[in-house]
């Protein structure tokens, strides 16, 4: 009893397409194909009807001949589009994490063990479709298609689909690919954030330092050249003339660079609760860039010196 259960279930999972999840490689069978005609097909078809519906009237054997001729060449595209997916290997590339806002990109490596020409495959979402690609005998090929990270957190991949239309655009052999993948979403980076802060011990440190080292007339002579790892904002633009180089004040540049950032959310002074994300995912970003450790505060935890791939989740 419980195998004729479970033999019913699959069946009625399989027809309204809710399948478990597939494995990361996956060998087509023919009873994961479907085939359907498209719009041309169904033109096709009713172009059929209606020369039947003439041979019939008239009762003209060379219209018998010429509907019967087209309507094998409609069968033989059913058969010829059921190859272009038959056997096929399929191993789903898992995706990067990106940033909301940033292209997604849903990738899918497929092998062809057969000497036969695979052509116009086709991977969609639902979203988006990729565009056309072939595969020779013996060959392999990484089939992509884009979508934009709309939302911060999971993105689940969800059902895929692989079809082709060959060779002439009037069937369309498909079969839907189910995972349980999901793609990480950061928060968007906020475009013009302010420097990170320094901890406490760092801000007071420098404080000291530059009472002691560099007074306010010697401050203005603290002067070196830009190099490629400092901020723009420790420019000296002020002593900046035409045909001269940059020059970076030193004590404020040297104070930041390799030094311990405590990012607080509270921090922030935005009200907005995406807004203080991405004002910490900038901070996250400008540490990456200078090499400097930091400590994540926020509401629900506090990550001392964490990962840059621990802190952007």
């Amino acid at each position: 009893m419980t195998w004729w259960r479970n033999t019913l279930k699959r069946k009625l999972d399989r027809v309204f397409w809710r399948l478990p999840t597939d494995p990361a490689t996956l060998r087509l069978s023919q009873s994961r194909i479907y085939l359907l005609p498209t719009r041309r097909g169904w033109g096709f078809v009713l172009l059929l009807a209606v020369l039947l519906l003439i041979a019939l009237n008239y009762a003209a054997n060379l219209v018998f001949m010429l509907t019967f001729l087209l309507a094998g060449y409609l069968l033989t595209n059913f058969i010829i589009a059921l190859q272009q997916l038959h056997k096929l290997e399929l191993t789903f590339v898992p995706v990067p994490s990106v940033f909301m806002g940033d292209s997604l990109q849903l990738s899918m490596h497929l092998r062809n063990h057969h000497h036969r020409h695979r052509q116009g495959l086709c991977l969609d979402n639902g979203q988006a479709t990729s565009a056309p690609h072939a595969l020779a005998g013996k060959a392999e090929t990484l089939i992509s298609l884009h979508v934009t990270a709309s939302r911060r957190g999971l993105y689940p991949i969800g059902r895929l689909c692989l079809s082709s239309t060959a060779p002439a655009g009037l069937v369309r052999a498909f079969c839907y690919l189910h995972h349980d993948y999901a793609a990480l979403i950061y928060p968007k980076p906020e475009a013009f954030a302010p420097p990170a802060p320094l901890s406490n011990h760092v801000q007071h440190t420098a404080q000291a330092r530059l009472s002691h080292n560099h007074p306010p007339e010697a401050e203005r002579n603290s002067l070196r050249e830009f190099q490629a790892k400092d901020s723009p904002r420790d420019i000296a633009w002020q002593r900046y003339q035409p045909g001269q180089k940059l020059r970076t004040k030193y004590a404020e540049a040297e104070s930041a660079q390799g030094h311990e950032h405590h990012l607080r959310y509270h921090d922030c002074g935005l009200a907005e609760h995406e807004a203080r994300l991405s004002r910490l995912c900038a901070w996250v970003r400008q540490c990456q860039n200078s090499g400097s450790a930091f400590d994540l505060d926020l509401p629900a935890c506090t990550l001392k010196h964490p990962s840059i791939e621990e802190a952007l989740r």
